[in-house]
C-alpha cells in the first residue's frame, strides 16, 4: 500500500512540475471569456511559447497565463480550446503533443 502511495505521488509531482494543459475535457454551459491577447515571450533554444487559455474551476474561468515547454523532436504541441456543441454547450478540448504530419482530426 505505501508502494502505491509513493507511485501517485511521483506522478502527481511529475504533473505539477510539467504545468501542463489539463488533460481532459470539460464541458460547461457558461461561454469562456475571449481569450487574451499576449505577446509570445522568446523561449530561447529547444522550447517553444504556448499561449495561456481559461480554465473553468469552482463555476468561475480563471485565466492561465503563457509559458515556454520543451520542444518534442517530430511532434508538434497543438494548444487547448474552448469548442462550442450543438446544444450550446461549451467543452474544453485539452492541448497536448501530436506527431508532424498527423491530421487535426485525428486528435
Amino acid at each position: 500500500m505505501k508502494q502505491f502511495f509513493v507511485l501517485v505521488l511521483g506522478v502527481c509531482s511529475m504533473l505539477f512540475l510539467t504545468n501542463c494543459t489539463p488533460t481532459k475535457e470539460i464541458t460547461v454551459k457558461k461561454k469562456p471569456p475571449k481569450a487574451k491577447t499576449m505577446a509570445a515571450e522568446d523561449c530561447g533554444d529547444g522550447k517553444q511559447w504556448v499561449s495561456g487559455y481559461y480554465q473553468y474551476k469552482k463555476d468561475e474561468f480563471v485565466w492561465k497565463k503563457g509559458k515556454c515547454i520543451t520542444k518534442k523532436e517530430g511532434q508538434i504541441y497543438l494548444p487547448g480550446r474552448w469548442a462550442k456543441d450543438m446544444e450550446g454547450n461549451y467543452t474544453f478540448k485539452p492541448g497536448g503533443w501530436k506527431p508532424v504530419g498527423k491530421k487535426l482530426t485525428d486528435q
